[in-house]
């Protein structure tokens, strides 16, 4: 059989992959951010500065390419041209590279993730 014939991904691996990354992710712990000096003194003020600070840098690299659409000057310079996404994951990238970005700002700030303490 070829790939053509049996299909790119068959429905029981199409539903196992996910079904195992669930059942792994429940095995892992809960991380949390704390400062060495501070503890959680300024946390939600920091988290929420980072958030919007990476949001908005996200924003600026990845925004949408449909604000250059037709309706611009740019339109009639350069004709007619695709303007809604530049490929299916356009969305994903900037909230994968604002996460990043989070991250980078805590970790600047002297934060680090350490795990939960252990339920007794």
């Amino acid at each position: 059989m070829t790939r053509s014939q049996i299909g790119w991904l068959s429905p029981a691996c199409a539903i196992s992959v996910p079904l195992l990354a669930l059942l792994l992710s429940a095995c892992a712990g809960s991380l949390h951010w704390e400062h060495p000096v501070t503890g959680q003194q300024n946390l939600a003020a920091d988290r929420e500065e980072c958030r919007r600070l990476a949001d908005d840098e996200a924003w600026r690299y990845y925004r949408p390419l449909s604000l250059f659409g037709p309706f611009t000057p740019f339109h009639h310079r350069f004709g007619h041209r695709r303007f809604w996404y530049s490929d299916p994951f356009y969305d994903h990238d900037r909230f994968f590279r604002a996460a990043e970005l989070r991250d980078f700002c805590m970790k600047s700030r002297g934060y680090r993730l350490v795990p939960d303490a252990p339920e007794k």
